[in-house]
């Protein structure tokens, strides 16, 4: 089994990986602070290379809770 380090995974990738985590952590609305709203927000502060993927990925921003 080949081993590589995470820096070197393409855009691309990250952005397939970050779907499929999103997606698998979708929460029934009203939940406060669900993961599927905190993870876009964590996984951007990793480093620039993920921000950049992230930020770039209208798919990870579909909800976004406000809290009052």
């Amino acid at each position: 089994m080949a081993m590589y380090h995470v820096a070197s995974l393409d855009e691309g990738l990250l952005h397939q990986i970050f779907t499929m985590v999103h997606e698998e952590q979708k929460y029934p609305l009203g939940q406060t602070r669900s993961m599927a709203t905190q993870s876009p927000w964590n996984l951007a502060m990793v480093c620039n290379g993920w921000r950049r993927v992230v930020f770039g990925a209208p798919s990870l921003w579909t909800r976004i809770e406000l809290s009052t």
